[in-house]
């Protein structure tokens, strides 16, 4: 049976002080977890993810645990960076490798590997399968910390003036008389 497994690369490891508490994808992106996106998209459960040794503890509600670093991933089983963020209406059936803005975000796995082969985070996920080329998706990398509130959809931004209550009356100003 499939599941999903997270992947913190080394990038996402430097996403402080958000790396220091939880994995990446266990970070809001919007008003979805990272996980919860790409459980929707692909109708598979989390097993688990793969991160810095600090968050070998990690607890949280129904957050998956880290995978032991010396087990192996079983074969089926796709791999997600947890930096790649689809959007909610996204949904992928069967495929080897998903592409990104050009680089690969999440791979099934044809063979186990171990967990090992991710410790440091420097492991590109394209170069795991085999498959000639990926399967293209929308979606949108996140490649700096602050890249999770200054990328919001133009949509969503509305300038100060549109929140304001509109009146004729002037709020009074504290201090003068």
């Amino acid at each position: 049976m499939s599941a999903i497994y997270f992947y913190d690369d080394a990038r996402a490891r430097q996403f402080e002080p958000f790396a220091l508490t939880r994995p990446g994808s266990e970070l809001r992106a919007g008003t979805s977890l990272i996980r919860k996106r790409w459980e929707r998209a692909t109708s598979l459960e989390s097993a688990g993810f793969i991160s810095s040794k600090h968050l070998a503890q990690f607890e949280e509600g129904k957050a998956p645990p880290a995978v032991a670093p010396k087990s192996e991933i079983p074969a089926g089983s796709i791999i997600v960076n947890t930096r790649c963020v689809i959007p909610l209406d996204l949904t992928v059936d069967r495929f080897d490798l998903l592409m990104c803005e050009g680089a690969a975000c999440a791979v099934r796995l044809a063979r186990a590997l171990p967990v090992s082969q991710f410790a440091d985070g420097s492991l590109d996920l394209g170069a795991i399968q085999t498959s000639l080329g990926g399967r293209k998706i929308s979606g949108r990398w996140i490649n700096e910390v602050w890249d999770f509130i200054s990328r919001r959809p133009l949509s969503r931004m509305r300038p100060w003036s549109a929140t304001r209550r509109s009146s004729s009356k002037r709020a009074p100003r504290l201090g003068r008389t």
